[in-house]
């Protein structure tokens, strides 16, 4: 098959009470974080439905009945593989077979701009990989021409996964492009500052900001401790 435009992959979690988002549910509760991981991915379907390149979703766990929950009419498949590492490598090997270019992005940072997200694919023709930095040390996408191995030996959710990975990306000889840094919602710290995100930008996300309210039934505050 020819490669053809861009696509745009968020990775997810199929949505199960106690299975998403742990450490924020464990300041939080289970059902409240339950709630918002819902909102942001039910917020960025909708966000994203217009946008200029190919929505994918690339969902765990493989037999979840992921399309079903979030819309039959959004492309999804099963992420494959045992690490994280082996599963975003897989994901660019399926989709670059089909796309020119494609940007893997996390659903933590439902706030991304979307003019950093043509940025990202506008920075590909000019460069091998693309990542977007959080202020955690890690990243909030990824993007390649091809399928390079830049995961094999990184030790995923740590503080220096930005940088293992700008690492083994130059001793491979690949040209690297960064996006803005901003930050992503794993705990407590980064939902306080969508919360203020989202009282500064009138930009999308409602389900997200329903919930991030001091009347909201469940008892997310605005302003965490």
């Amino acid at each position: 098959m020819t490669p053809d435009g861009n696509v745009l992959a968020l990775v997810a979690r199929y949505p199960r009470l106690g299975a998403v988002k742990t450490r924020l549910a464990a300041a939080l509760g289970s059902q409240p974080v339950y709630a918002l991981y819902c909102a942001f991915l039910r917020d960025l379907a909708e966000r994203l439905a217009d946008s200029p390149w190919t929505l994918h979703w690339l969902y765990t766990p493989e037999d979840a009945p992921f399309r079903a929950w979030l819309g039959t009419d959004q492309a999804a498949s099963p992420q494959h593989g045992v690490t994280f590492n082996d599963r975003l490598l897989n994901g660019f090997r399926r989709l670059n077979g089909s796309h020119a270019k494609v940007i893997i992005m996390s659903t933590d940072s439902p706030h991304i701009p979307l003019d950093w997200i043509a940025e990202g694919f506008a920075r590909l023709d000019q460069h091998d990989v693309v990542l977007g930095p959080c202020t955690d040390g890690g990243y909030y996408l990824v993007g390649m021409r091809e399928a390079h191995d830049i995961f094999t030996g990184i030790r995923m959710s740590t503080s220096t996964v930005l940088a293992e990975t700008q690492a083994l990306a130059v001793q491979r000889g690949l040209r690297t492009a960064l996006l803005p840094e901003t930050f992503d919602v794993d705990n407590l710290d980064g939902l306080a500052e969508l919360a203020s995100w989202l009282g500064d930008s009138a930009e999308g996300l409602p389900r997200t900001r329903a919930l991030l309210t001091v009347s909201s039934p469940l008892e997310i505050p605005v302003t965490l401790p």
